[in-house]
């Protein structure tokens, strides 16, 4: 994959909660999601690149191993030579294919070249977390979580220019997964990025009744009560990307 400017910062929208962020020649990679199905849900809308059409990964950050956000079968086929960011305790099976791979603990950070990751609270199931990945922008990648206090300690540390938040609403038997479009609004008004990205949603067909996962855009948008943080909402489709040239993008 060729870009243009290579001074630029390109994110494009892979699907579901899978990334693409090329930060100057560096690239990273979100929770990689490439299969058609889950857990005996039908994919509706598929991944917009195939595993052999990326770009050569610098980074894969994975916030949980959830198959949805992990993607064994994915990973197997890419290069094992960039490094893996996993929550603690949840690297063996990563590990024993071959990666590079750190663990890292709720706000401990790590330098690779010219960026420098921390793990911060998110709360799912198990182990998983979110990061903040600071380079030529700062960039908050929520993974799966729903609204938690600590999005006000992460609002006091740092000037957050892009903020990847889930909306999905996701709920199982009743209990709560994953921020809904309210809750991602709110995290919204609490974070003040200078754009916001919606993703984990519209992902599966048909649902069963024992899910729930009707989070959309339109809903998001719809909630946030500051006109500031609405206006920043950005929704890419899939396959979509986004060009930032320079910090007044963001403002």
């Amino acid at each position: 994959m060729m870009y243009g400017n290579t001074d630029e910062m390109r994110i494009t929208y892979i699907g579901h909660s899978t990334v693409l962020i090329r930060d100057k020649e560096f690239n990273i990679l979100t929770d990689p999601y490439f299969s058609s199905n889950f857990s005996g849900l039908k994919r509706r809308l598929l991944p917009s690149m195939a595993i052999e059409k990326l770009p050569e990964i610098d980074l894969i950050l994975i916030s949980h191993t959830h198959p949805d956000h992990c993607d064994y079968d994915a990973l197997d086929k890419m290069n094992k030579s960039c490094k893996v960011i996993i929550p603690q305790g949840a690297s063996s099976k990563i590990r024993r294919m071959g990666f590079d791979v750190k663990e890292l603990k709720d706000w401990e950070s790590i330098r690779i070249g010219e960026h420098n990751i921390t793990a911060v609270p998110a709360k799912h199931q198990g182990k998983c977390a979110g990061y903040i990945i600071t380079g030529s922008k700062t960039i908050y990648f929520a993974g799966d979580t729903f609204l938690i206090p600590s999005l006000n300690d992460l609002a006091n540390k740092y000037n957050i220019d892009i903020a990847f938040l889930p909306i999905g609403g996701n709920r199982f038997f009743g209990f709560k997964m994953i921020m809904d479009p309210q809750e991602a609004a709110l995290a919204a008004q609490t974070l003040k990025p200078g754009i916001v990205i919606p993703i984990h949603f519209g992902t599966f067909g048909k649902i069963p009744l024992l899910f729930n996962m009707n989070g959309n855009p339109s809903d998001f948008r719809n909630s946030i009560r500051d006109d500031k943080i609405r206006d920043s909402v950005i929704v890419l489709d899939v396959g979509k990307s986004l060009d930032i040239e320079d910090m007044e993008t963001l403002k």
